[in-house]
C-alpha cells in the first residue's frame, strides 16, 4: 500500500486506550509516515502509553502527567508541535479510529477542488463495528446520518457537525482557533464556530470512509446519548441559534424541532396505547399510524442502510431500531430539560472500549466519541 505524499498530520489523545489503540497505529503507518503521526497519552493507568512508545518516535509523543481530558490534550498538542505552521492539514482521531485506504486521498482531493483556504474541513463517512443490536442500530442511524442528512447540509452549507473520528481541518482553521473547551461537544462547538467566524466551508466526502467502535451495551449507549444530545444543547444557547442569521441557524433549528417531536410523540403514543385498552377504535388509530410509520421510514431507510453497507444483518434488528429511535428521542428531550435546568455534563469519559476478536474485513474503516 503506498503512503500518503499529502503533508497531513495525524493526531490522537489516548487515555486507558489499550484495547483499541495499537489497531489504530498500525492501519495508520500503513498510510502516513510515522513522522506525521502525533500522540499525547492522556495521563494513561493502563499499558497505552508502552503501546504507542513501540509504534512511534519519542519526539512524536506527548505525555501528560495529570489528566487533561480529549479538548484541551489536543489543544496542547496542536500548539506545542506546531502542526498548524507545519503542515497543509490536521486530521485529530479518536484512539480507535481506523482509516481507509483511500480516505486521505479522498479527503484532499475534496480540498484540492477549491481555492486555497476556502475550505475549513472536509468530513467522511463514518461505519460502525457490527457486533450487536446496538452497533447494528448505529449502522442505520450513521447511513442516514452522513449519506442523506450530512450530504444535503454540505450541499447548503450547514454542516451541523465535523464528526470528531471523520474530519480533516485546514491548517489556516487550526491557526485561527482552537477546539473550544466549554461544552460536552467539542466537535460541534468547533463546527458551529468555524460556522460564525466564518472560516470556510465544511464539506462532506461520500467516499472517505472511517470505520468506529460504538456502545455495545444499552447503559454505556446511554451515557454517550446524554454527552451528545446535552452538548448539542449547550451549543444552541452558546452560538445563540436560531438567531444569528445563518443558514446554520435554521438547520439546527429544524433539527431541535424535529427531535423535540419525536419524544413527546413518544409520551402521546404511550397515553393512545393505554386509552386504546378501553377504546376500540383508538386502538385501530394507533395501529395505522405504528404502521405506516414502519412502511414509510423504517423499512425503506433499513433497505437502503442495508445495500450501502453490504449486510442484511441489520434487518434482525429492525423491531430495535423502531425502539431505539423513540428512545433517543426521549433523551434528546430529557437532554433539552436538563440544560434549561443549568444541569450541565461539560466532563465526560469517552466511551467504554472493548477488545473485537474479529472485525469483518473491509477497505475502508475507524472511530470515537
Amino acid at each position: 500500500m503506498k503512503k500518503t505524499e499529502h503533508k497531513i498530520a495525524i493526531l490522537i489523545s489516548a487515555r486507558n486506550e489499550e484495547l483499541v489503540i495499537n489497531k489504530t497505529l498500525e492501519a495508520i503507518k500503513k498510510l502516513v509516515s510515522k513522522k506525521n503521526i502525533y500522540v499525547v497519552n492522556d495521563a494513561s493507568t493502563d499499558n497505552t502509553l508502552e503501546i504507542i512508545q513501540r509504534n512511534l518516535s519519542k519526539r512524536n509523543i506527548l505525555i501528560n502527567g495529570i489528566k487533561s481530558g480529549k479538548t484541551k490534550s489536543l489543544n496542547k498538542a496542536i500548539v506545542e508541535f506546531k502542526l498548524a505552521d507545519k503542515y497543509d492539514y490536521i486530521f485529530p482521531i479518536d484512539a480507535d479510529t481506523v482509516i481507509g485506504e483511500t480516505f486521505i486521498d479522498e479527503v484532499v482531493k475534496t480540498f484540492k477542488k477549491h481555492r486555497r483556504n476556502t475550505v475549513a474541513a472536509v468530513i467522511g463517512r463514518i461505519k460502525s463495528d457490527d457486533s450487536c443490536y446496538l452497533t447494528s442500530y448505529r449502522v442505520w442511524e450513521y447511513e442516514i446520518a452522513h449519506s442523506l442528512i450530512k450530504a444535503a447540509q454540505s450541499k447548503i452549507g450547514a454542516v451541523t457537525v465535523c464528526s470528531g473520528c471523520a474530519t480533516v481541518y485546514s491548517s489556516h482553521v487550526l491557526k485561527e482557533v482552537l477546539y473550544p473547551d466549554t461544552t460536552a461537544t467539542e466537535d460541534m462547538d468547533l463546527t458551529f464556530t468555524v460556522h460564525r467566524q466564518k472560516l470556510g466551508k465544511i464539506i462532506y466526502a461520500d467516499d472517505a470512509v472511517v470505520h468506529t467502535q460504538d456502545p455495545n451495551n444499552i447503559r454505556v449507549f446511554t451515557r454517550q446519548l446524554i454527552k451528545w444530545y446535552s452538548g448539542f444543547w449547550q451549543c444552541v444557547v452558546k452560538h445563540n441559534i436560531p438567531w444569528g442569521g445563518q443558514i446554520l441557524d435554521f438547520e439546527v433549528a429544524l433539527l431541535a424541532l424535529g427531535g423535540i417531536a419525536s419524544g413527546f410523540y413518544v409520551f402521546s403514543l404511550i397515553t393512545l396505547l393505554i386509552v386504546s385498552i378501553f377504546r376500540p377504535d383508538v386502538r385501530n388509530y394507533v395501529f395505522l399510524q405504528l404502521l405506516m410509520d414502519v412502511l414509510v421510514l423504517m423499512i425503506p431507510t433499513t433497505i437502503f442502510a442495508a445495500y450501502r453497507n453490504k449486510t442484511l444483518k441489520i434487518f434482525k434488528y429492525i423491531g430495535h431500531f423502531y425502539l431505539l429511535r423513540y428512545y433517543c428521542g426521549l433523551v434528546f428531550t430529557y437532554c433539552l430539560f436538563k440544560v434549561i435546568l443549568g444541569i450541565d455534563v461539560v466532563a465526560w469519559e469517552r466511551t467504554q472500549r472493548y477488545k473485537i476478536q474479529e472485525v469483518m474485513k473491509f477497505k475502508s474503516a475507524g472511530a470515537y466519541d
